[in-house]
């Protein structure tokens, strides 16, 4: 895989239209198989519906337009509140938290259902038919099933409204915030020093006195910015198919100017302009530094708390203590690690 797909991927996960725009897609198959099953019901098995069942299509239209039109409105407000939430945590916290905030899955939901739920009653309510009257072909037509599961995505809108109610003041707890970059450093931490990693056979250590710079072949950046991506298997497998060692010159993090040097290659044969760019598509790069592959934007995080909760216009040395104590969790996970 491309380590811009890699990069994509994330940025994906760390927006807010990935996964609202699926719930919205969703909703428009729920529609399409929902009036289908009206449409191919008879009439006399929908009034076994009893309490939910609605008899006129005037009826239905105003419930379904009652309902759209809420959704979008709590839809309009969420979103407002989130933004205030976001702008609030990265001027207290740090402008680095705003993609932990883009990334909660809640926040993301929430607003996924609201439009999910005005998407599908706006085209149940294109099916809804009135009929002609005095002897016209056009009789009315109810989708009591369809309307049936608008008013069970209204209930279940309500309940995430809650949820979200609940949801934002949790997000915005600073011993919430700290806990999960904490958390997240450890795992981290703890996949690239994993414990009881084993040792491998003594000696085997390859002969690299040979390998001059001079006769490395040099991949050049053809962009410039972070390093928010290197697709390691990618890299190791190009260098068992050329037989060659690769010297990595940067990491995710760091900061790279168009014309500096990715990696350095060192191979007995001769690698053509192809091979030179999927060496080169190993590396994906961005405007900012992320999370991905990088520890230290984690820890930096953790510092970046901590320095402000010691500012003198915060003076929160607790929140601090909270920030020390998460770093120590990172420590122990290293000491307990095996270096590769």
């Amino acid at each position: 895989m491309n380590a811009r797909l890699i990069k994509a991927w994330q940025d994906l996960h760390s927006s807010y239209y990935f996964i609202p725009g699926l719930m919205a897609l969703g909703a428009c198959v729920l529609a399409y198989i929902t009036s289908h099953i009206d449409q191919s019901l008879e009439i006399e098995l929908t009034k076994n519906l009893g309490f939910f069942y609605t008899n006129t299509a005037e009826s239905a239209r105003v419930i379904l337009s009652t309902i759209a039109g809420s959704m979008i409105s709590v839809a309009a407000v969420t979103f407002s509140i989130t933004m205030v939430a976001v702008t609030s945590a990265a001027g207290q916290y740090g402008p680095r938290l705003i993609g932990n905030f883009m990334r909660d899955r809640g926040n993301q939901f929430t607003l996924g259902m609201f439009t999910s739920t005005f998407i599908y009653c706006l085209l149940i309510l294109r099916v809804v038919r009135t009929g002609a009257g005095d002897g016209g072909d056009i009789v009315d037509f109810v989708p009591n099933v369809s309307l049936l599961v608008g008013i069970g995505l209204t209930l279940l809108s309500v309940a995430v409204m809650i949820f979200f109610i609940h949801h934002i003041p949790e997000t915005l707890n600073v011993g919430n915030i700290t806990g999960n970059v904490g958390r997240q450093l450890r795992r981290d931490l703890e996949m690239l020093y994993p414990e009881g990693l084993g040792e491998g056979p003594q000696n085997d250590d390859p002969d690299t006195s040979a390998l001059e710079p001079e006769s490395a072949i040099q991949i050049k950046a053809r962009a410039e910015g972070y390093i928010q991506a290197v697709n390691d298997d990618a890299l190791m497998a190009l260098a068992k198919k050329h037989n060659a060692v690769v010297s990595m010159e940067y990491r995710p993090g760091d900061f790279v100017t168009k014309g500096n040097s990715l990696m350095s290659v060192w191979t007995e044969a001769d690698i053509d302009e192809t091979a030179i760019t999927k060496f080169r598509n190993g590396f994906a790069m961005g405007q900012e530094r992320t999370a991905h592959q990088n520890v230290l934007f984690l820890a930096d995080e953790l510092v970046e708390i901590l320095a402000r909760a010691l500012s003198p216009g915060i003076n929160d040395p607790f929140t601090a203590i909270n920030c020390i104590n998460w770093f120590h969790s990172a420590v122990k996970a290293v000491m307990r690690g095996t270096p590769p």
